[in-house]
């Protein structure tokens, strides 16, 4: 007796297993390498380095995060 195959879940299925294998790779590699991969907006604003250092953490992020938030309030004023 021949097998039915559902062809639309069937192709779901592997399109499913090639992302899961490939965000795992990818995943395990940052990881690995302690790094990571994202879009940033050009040109690049001084809020948006603001919102990466808050988002993922920055070293001495208790001294340069003020100092990112005078830079801002600064420019502010003079403009």
């Amino acid at each position: 007796m021949p097998r039915v195959i559902d062809l639309e879940q069937s192709i779901k299925q592997i399109r499913e297993k090639r992302l899961s294998s490939k965000r795992s790779k990818t995943t395990e590699q940052y990881e690995k390498d302690r790094s990571f991969v994202c879009r940033l907006p050009y040109p690049l604003s001084l809020d948006t380095l603001i919102d990466i250092a808050e988002r993922m953490g920055i070293e001495d992020e208790d001294k340069v995060l003020p100092e990112l938030y005078n830079v801002r309030k600064k420019l502010l004023q003079s403009n």
